[in-house]
C-alpha cells in the first residue's frame, strides 16, 4: 500500500545507499526475533564497497550479550569503525 512504502523510504537503508560514503560494518544475529538468518543475501550485494559483514551465531536482536564481540571484530577489520 502507498502508505508502507511511504515508511520504507524513510527507514529502510538502502534508500539512502547513494550517500554511503564511508565504509560499511555490518551485523547479523542468526538469533534475531525479527529478521532471519539469510536476510543479508537480498541486500548485501547492493552496498558499495569496502564493506564487510560480521553474522553471530546464536546471538538475539540487540546483540547485548556479544557486543564486545562486535566491537573488536569490527577494530580488526578496519580501526576506522572504532575512531573518534
Amino acid at each position: 500500500s502507498p502508505g508502507v512504502q511511504d515508511i520504507a523510504n524513510v527507514v529502510d537503508p538502502i534508500v539512502y545507499i547513494n550517500r554511503y560514503t564511508f565504509p560499511i560494518f555490518s551485523v547479523s544475529a542468526c538469533g534475531d526475533e525479527f529478521t532471519l538468518p539469510d536476510s543479508p543475501r537480498f541486500w548485501y550485494s547492493q552496498l558499495p564497497g569496502p564493506k564487510f559483514l560480521r553474522v553471530i551465531p546464536n546471538a538475539e536482536h540487540t546483540l547485548a550479550d556479544v557486543i564486545l564481540n562486535v566491537v573488536r571484530c569490527a577494530m580488526c577489520v578496519d580501526p576506522c569503525f572504532c575512531s573518534e
